[in-house]
């Protein structure tokens, strides 16, 4: 089936060839208090800083970017305007169009999702003959939930199948693999997986730290338990997340992130929880490899989502000047129209919202 532009969400692994020799290490914290403050801070690893942050309005017609033989792709119309971040990945073959990849996002009724590449996922292949690719089921979902409630409801009700996307990694054929990590204004989170061709979904009366990297929420809570503090002898981890002699990923970033999210000042407000968003996950941040084949793995998007004021505030490596973006104003504002920005860009700075308007800024 011909493939044509799709909105995803991953975190993610691309330029270099796929697999867990090549994995890219992103990572979220999310911090809460009492209900008042609901913050997600995240940061998306991998070969190069190009991409785009999107306004998506409400009333899209969407369908599944990819179905296999013998499947139906499911198809909708947006609900909830959005706003995504998106990667570029290559064609599955020549011919076919772009891969268009999101790997952050936030509805207009506060349904946040992050997603993280995941070594481990093995999605279903059989059951219902009517699908979507895992490369867009972050935006069937922010398209058209407004709680995790229902949104985990949708997942687990059986009336589609999540298969994956496969795209082209270095020439080299390779498919998307990720989980998601869900919050929404009320104060419910979820992690959700595809493990052993299930859907495994965690709630948040089982989500001890709310932290997410790149193995499965169960492997990473019991590394945790290995450390001091946490059960086991451990030191707090320091040091490269990749081991280059085995390939493999390592799950010290989830420690790290847990260690200093435990040990925050008070969070009295949601301005102070972004700031100590933007420090805690660089704790889990990936400097340039110096030198082999993963030496252009970094930090290029760190992202820090403020669901409660409805905000969103990002900084990339080219660029490392706070940009933000008013939800309400865009969301609700008749000025908006559906764009992009250019994230490889380095003048953006500060309120960047009416760079979606029909007359823009500098207008």
């Amino acid at each position: 089936m011909k493939r044509f532009h799709v909105v995803l969400a991953i975190a993610l692994v691309a330029a270099a060839g796929l697999g867990a020799s090549s994995a890219y290490s992103c990572s979220e914290v999310f911090l809460e208090s009492g209900g008042r403050v609901k913050v997600s801070a995240r940061n998306f690893d991998f070969g190069d800083g190009t991409g785009f942050v999107r306004y998506n309005p409400s009333g899209a017609r969407r369908s599944a970017g990819y179905a296999p033989a013998g499947t139906t792709p499911l198809s909708w119309r947006s609900r909830y305007a959005s706003l995504t971040f998106d990667k570029v990945l290559d064609a599955k073959s020549a011919g076919d169009d772009l891969v268009s990849a999101g790997v952050d996002g936030i509805n207009e009724a506060g349904l946040k999702i992050g997603t993280y590449f995941l070594t481990a996922s093995e999605l279903p292949t059989t059951g219902a003959r009517t699908v979507v690719d895992v490369a867009l089921l972050m935006q069937y979902l922010l398209d058209g939930f407004a709680s995790v409630g229902d949104a985990v409801a949708d997942l687990e009700a059986g009336r589609y199948r999540v298969v994956p996307t496969p795209f082209l990694s270095g020439g080299q054929n390779a498919e998307v693999l990720l989980h998601f990590f869900l919050h929404d204004a009320a104060g419910d989170s979820a992690i959700v997986e595809f493990l052993a061709q299930k859907v495994v979904v965690t709630r948040k009366k089982d989500i001890p730290h709310p932290v997410l990297a790149n193995h499965t929420y169960a492997e990473s809570l019991d590394f945790l338990s290995q450390h001091e503090g946490y059960g086991g002898s451990r030191i707090i981890p320091g040091g490269w997340d990749f081991r280059p002699d085995t390939g493999q990923m390592v799950p010290e970033r989830f420690v790290r992130g847990v260690y200093y999210l435990e040990r925050l000042p008070s969070l009295s407000n949601s301005a102070r929880a972004v700031d100590y968003g933007f420090a805690t996950i660089q704790i889990t941040s990936m400097a340039p490899f110096p030198t082999g084949p993963n030496s252009q793995q970094s930090t290029h998007w760190t992202i820090v989502t403020d669901i409660d004021n409805a905000e969103v505030h990002f900084r990339t490596l080219r660029n490392p000047t706070i940009a933000t973006i008013d939800l309400r104003k865009l969301f609700f504002s008749r000025a908006a129209r559906a764009g992009q920005l250019d994230l490889t860009r380095t003048d953006l700075a500060g309120d960047v919202t009416c760079r979606f308007y029909r007359r823009h800024c500098e207008e």
